[in-house]
């Protein structure tokens, strides 16, 4: 979370959290954690944002991971299943970095 920007968060199986202008969810499930990020867009823009992001998702940069990429309400959100022993700073941090570069673009490109 440090790494992250964010200090002082109390650990929990479902962690929501607000970052400058987007949102970063943790779910503790089973034998992963789902971590999502999610920028606001303007709700005549998502749906293009949405196609714009979808093919330039790389499952390089994503260790491996495939990336699920969809709208919710007015936020469009990159989601991805982290195998608990995938699961770590050396891997979240890189994802994030990746994931947040993309919402960013794809709000500048529509």
């Amino acid at each position: 979370m440090e790494l992250l920007g964010i200090h002082g968060v109390v650990t929990d199986e479902y962690l929501e959290l607000s970052k400058e202008n987007e949102r970063l969810f943790f779910e503790q499930k089973e034998n992963h954690v789902l971590f999502s990020v999610a920028s606001p867009i303007e709700s005549n823009l998502i749906q293009q944002a949405q196609m714009w992001v979808m093919p330039r998702l790389n499952l390089e940069r994503t260790h491996g991971l495939p990336v699920r990429c969809f709208c919710l309400r007015e936020l469009l959100v990159c989601s991805v299943s982290i195998p608990q022993e995938k699961f770590s700073g050396d891997t979240l941090y890189p994802l994030y970095q990746y994931l947040h570069r993309l919402l960013k673009q794809s709000i500048r490109n529509n």
